[in-house]
């Protein structure tokens, strides 16, 4: 009887320590503590910042202004943006005329710059559509002029001296005169402009013209006369190198004089005393010229 009350006692004590009671019974067996948690282990040190290392290139300038080392970074142009910076070996030109300087290649067969100032001497050839000098009933012809014309270009302005030349072959009225009567000769001074356009190919086109003034003489047929001129033609330049240009022109021109036969004061005794006028064609001629012209220019 008395064993088994102690042996319920021993159990009911374990039973309450087993529940979490933290006051053992008494005369209870005592209650070992709970172990204590472990530790926790030691956190490593955090890994130092990795040291650049330097660029070989950039022991010395120009790297940087102090010898650090820093990285040159190129930004590429963003998507869709004009991309403005020049491309190597390309020549940047106008299309419009004497936007650039003068005629000049990149040297690999690129365009050509618009000369700025150019100087220009070109031989010329032409026909006559018309007899240059009529009076009195007499035609006095001349053959083909030929000549030459010097040009001084800056940014497309034109001044210009032109010498035509025109053999006088013959006098004609009823009848005609052949014979050695000399040349007849007209110094045309103008100023103009010239248009250039964009290069097409190996050639760049332009157009001109001009006006001015004229002094003509007629070797053995009259003295000389003034007057005004006219000219308008279309061409083309070739650049040669950097500073030399070849050139093709066809011009119109026209030149007007006081008609260099007229006596004004035999036409005034004839208005007065034989009544008559001279006609409205003899006060002044005109001469129509197609003229072909060659040339070799430079810029400056």
């Amino acid at each position: 009887m008395t064993r088994t009350l102690v042996t319920s006692t021993i159990l009911l004590s374990s039973a309450l320590a087993y529940a979490g009671d933290p006051a053992p019974p008494a005369g209870g067996a005592p209650v070992p503590a709970a172990p204590a948690a472990p530790a926790d282990p030691a956190k490593p040190a955090d890994p130092a910042a990795p040291v650049p290392e330097k660029d070989a290139a950039c022991e010395t300038d120009p790297c940087s202004d102090k010898g650090a080392d820093k990285k040159v970074t190129i930004t590429p142009a963003p998507t869709g943006a004009i991309d403005t910076r020049p491309t190597p070996g390309a020549v940047l030109s106008s299309t419009t005329d004497d936007g650039g300087v003068r005629a000049s290649s990149d040297g690999a067969g690129g365009r050509a710059r618009s000369p700025r100032i150019a100087l220009e001497l070109s031989g010329a050839g032409a026909g006559i559509a018309n007899q240059f000098v009529e009076y009195k009933g007499w035609t006095f012809e001349n053959g083909a002029p030929k000549g030459f014309r010097f040009e001084a270009n800056l940014i497309g302005i034109q001044l210009a001296y032109e010498l035509s030349s025109m053999s006088n072959e013959q006098a004609c009225a009823a009848t005609c005169l052949t014979g050695s009567f000399g040349s007849t000769t007209a110094h045309s001074i103008e100023l103009g402009y010239r248009f250039r356009f964009s290069q097409i190919g190996p050639v760049r086109p332009f157009v001109a013209a001009s006006i001015g003034g004229v002094l003509a003489s007629g070797g053995d047929w009259w003295g000389s006369t003034k007057g005004g001129s006219g000219r308008a033609g279309v061409g083309i330049e070739v650049p040669i190198m950097d500073r030399f240009f070849a050139s093709a022109t066809v011009a119109y021109r026209i030149l007007v004089v006081e008609n260099p036969l007229r006596n004004a004061d035999a036409e005034k005794a004839d208005k007065v005393l034989l009544m008559t006028d001279v006609p409205n064609g003899d006060y002044a001629e005109d001469l129509h010229v197609v003229a072909g012209y060659v040339g070799f220019g430079v810029s400056l």
